[in-house]
């Protein structure tokens, strides 16, 4: 699942993800078609603007102004959702595995999240994580037994679903390129297995993301998916996630 869209009342999937997104292009060309109306329009009462008040009907110029105000509104929020579900597509991305990156990327460096790969690692591979190189020099000084990695960044970190072709990662999510705008164009994949970048390239070779999300909810000082927050103080619920209904937690044994 991409995540849940509550002005639809669905979830964006692997199957409908080339419908939400033909409904997103066809929303901004609509509302930037209405827009180029609505700004002639205002255009022409600022051309009559010395003509008699009495020749000019206050409700249609008010009426005009909300609707082009509204319309500017929803070419700014639907065009930033097209433009950051585009962005994550390009990358072979869904919308919560870019919550988990950043998430990931808030607990890199803590010592319950290296001791969750170590654990996950060792569970699908039958032997112990090995050890991790960088392509940059680290300066951490760690504690003594630490989990944590001591020559290995977040930028070393590699998304194993992402090809390195924007254009092929397109592909896999919308289909062939020529069904884009064909109302029943969808993927050819089968939304259960995608292909995975080289192993030798990818140091963890885990799935995504690699800890598992799954923290013990007693510990004072763990960041949960309920209270967990990016660097601009949003929320899941500010995503549209009800986490009532949808806790999005891992299996306890994972």
């Amino acid at each position: 699942m991409d995540h849940h869209c509550p002005w639809t009342m669905n979830c964006v999937g692997h199957e409908n993800m080339p419908h939400f997104m033909r409904f997103l292009t066809w929303v901004l060309v609509a509302v930037s078609y209405t827009s180029s109306f609505l700004v002639r329009k205002l255009s022409s009462y600022y051309k009559n603007r010395n003509l008699p008040a009495y020749l000019v009907s206050k409700k249609e110029l008010a009426l005009v102004i909300v609707c082009t105000l509204l319309c500017v509104f929803v070419l700014f929020t639907i065009g930033i959702l097209f433009l950051r579900t585009l962005f994550n597509l390009a990358s072979n991305e869904t919308t919560i595995e870019s919550w988990e990156r950043e998430r990931v990327h808030s607990h890199f460096y803590t010592e319950k999240f290296w001791t969750k790969v170590r654990a996950n690692y060792q569970r699908i591979h039958s032997k112990p994580l090995p050890e991790l190189t960088s392509w940059k020099t680290n300066y951490r000084e760690l504690k003594r037994d630490s989990q944590i990695p001591p020559n290995f960044s977040f930028d070393d970190l590699v998304f194993p679903y992402d090809t390195g072709s924007a254009f092929r990662n397109l592909c896999m999510a919308l289909g062939p390129v020529h069904l884009w705008l064909w109302p029943w164009g969808r993927p050819k994949e089968n939304g259960i297995d995608f292909e995975k970048v080289n192993e030798d390239e990818d140091q963890l070779n885990l799935p995504w993301p690699p800890d598992g999300s799954n923290y013990d909810i007693d510990s004072s000082d763990e960041i949960t998916v309920s209270s967990w927050t990016n660097d601009l103080g949003e929320t899941l619920d500010d995503f549209g996630v009800d986490l009532a209904t949808e806790p999005y937690e891992a299996p306890k044994d994972i």
